[in-house]
């Protein structure tokens, strides 16, 4: 296909490119029957930790390990309940409960010492993940969407949610999008993985919300054409594309 543009083709033509290739993928896997829905998050508070320290991290060797290490240390939660139904949920006040009694570097010794994306500009110098994850806690709570079904709610009736959450350095729009993925809402995240994947599909550089735009868009003319698949699970064929992972599961 040559080099990516910065500028590629259509958007008309990078959706069908899109929608094209999502079925080959679809087909690889070995049919709709066989795809892989993510499994997300029951506790808002695992929501949080796992979307802010997702980014630009290694999944299997950073985030994992770190909520193991966080389920372990937390009460009334442990690794091997952590993807199952409450009760309780371990919610955004009850992850901020735990963690902000700690000093920041108490934070970091537990969790990691990452600096957010983007958070060495602008004044932001060394603002820590361990710190990101406490900011957006406060929010949630005090903004009345400290569970999963309130944020739902509050996502959904459009309060400004979003736009309060990622006034918090380093938390942009990849961030929010997959708090809302984690959260078993229908939408992409546009990963590095992600976006990987659309540059060489689409022949083109895609931005965050135009790569995003494209899943879910692609999704859509896939229902539409009779597919019965989600976002979500288009979103999480093209990561495990990308990651090497087994598209689909044993049929046996």
């Amino acid at each position: 296909m040559g080099s990516p543009s910065r500028y590629g083709s259509s958007m008309a033509e990078n959706l069908e490119r899109t929608v094209t290739a999502l079925e080959a993928l679809i087909a690889e896997a070995g049919g709709v029957d066989r795809l892989i829905t993510p499994r997300g998050w029951p506790h808002l508070g695992l929501v949080v930790l796992d979307a802010v320290f997702s980014l630009q991290a290694d999944y299997d060797t950073v985030v994992q390990p770190l909520l193991e290490r966080y389920c372990d240390a937390a009460p009334d939660i442990t690794w091997a309940t952590a993807s199952m139904p409450p009760p309780p949920e371990h919610d955004a006040r009850r992850l901020l409960e735990f963690l902000e009694p700690m000093t920041l570097d108490q934070r970091c010794q537990l969790l990691t010492s990452q600096v957010g994306p983007g958070t060495a500009k602008g004044g932001q110098a060394g603002y820590r993940k361990a710190q990101m994850v406490v900011d957006v806690a406060r929010i949630l709570v005090d903004t009345g969407a400290a569970t999963r079904a309130t944020f739902v709610a509050a996502v959904a009736s459009d309060t400004g949610l979003e736009w309060k959450v990622r006034r918090v350095p380093g938390v942009g729009f990849a961030c929010w999008k997959y708090m809302l993925n984690l959260s078993g809402l229908e939408a992409s995240k546009p990963d590095t993985m992600v976006l990987r994947w659309l540059c060489e599909t689409t022949g083109a550089e895609q931005t965050q919300q135009a790569g995003a735009s494209l899943i879910e868009q692609a999704t859509a003319v896939l229902q539409r054409g009779g597919a019965p698949v989600t976002v979500r699970q288009m979103d999480h064929l093209v990561w495990r594309k990308v990651t090497g992972r087994p598209l689909g599961t044993d049929p046996r």
